[in-house]
């Protein structure tokens, strides 16, 4: 299963979850929405580039790869990912590099179904 599949199943997992907790996942996503606001001290693009860091960092792929989605429909490209994803090798070391290959890996598959 590549990425794009895996990042399809774990959105179906989440709806399910959502039909159960409805009034958590509302409360998540104006969260989510507040936290994104486009046109503040930086743009919606420095802000995904920055999720897809943390996601690396915490480790949570599922994340990982809805950020990374984000990040090619919003035209970043590999070398920007790459430079957001510096600091999670310093930070988490061996971990950092394994999760931002995999997520440079994820962006790769992405971009490409995307032409």
């Amino acid at each position: 299963m590549g990425y794009i599949d895996e990042l399809a199943a774990a959105k179906a997992q989440w709806g399910e979850f959502a039909k159960l907790s409805p009034d958590v996942i509302e409360g998540f996503g104006q969260v989510r929405s507040a936290s994104c606001k486009d046109g503040k001290a930086i743009d919606f693009k420095t802000i995904e580039l920055i999720s897809v860091a943390v996601s690396v960092a915490r480790k949570c792929e599922p994340c990982m790869l809805a950020h990374v989605q984000v990040c090619v429909d919003l035209g970043v490209t590999r070398e920007e990912l790459a430079a957001a994803l510096n600091p999670t090798i310093m930070l988490c070391g061996g971990p950092g590099w394994a999760y931002s290959a995999k997520a440079l890996a994820a962006f790769d598959e992405m971009s490409a179904a995307k032409e």
